[in-house]
């Protein structure tokens, strides 16, 4: 979080489950300070995606991923979502 405050970000790429703070209160604090900054998160477990739910409902615009999900298609899902034409997905 104090490295967003040095440089406002355009994307945050993070995990759902983190130790401490999970990826939603992580982009629930960000999206308070930047937000414009797009959201990207990655799980491995059928439960995370209930944790976005609640916060894609509350207004937030994220994209949950797979964790399996091969090299390039991540790099095309940035470069989508970080293109300003571009609409986010709501959590599925």
């Amino acid at each position: 979080m104090e490295s967003a405050l040095l440089a406002p970000p355009h994307l945050l790429l993070t995990n759902v489950i983190l130790p401490g703070m999970n990826g939603i209160e992580l982009a629930a604090t960000i999206r308070r300070v930047y937000p414009d900054c797009k959201v990207l998160f990655f799980t491995g477990r059928a439960s995370s995606y209930a944790l976005a739910a609640p916060a894609a409902h509350a207004g937030g615009r994220f994209a949950v991923l797979n964790k399996h999900l091969p090299p390039q298609a991540l790099l095309d899902l940035v470069a989508r979502h970080l293109d300003p034409a571009s609409e986010m997905p709501a959590v599925a």
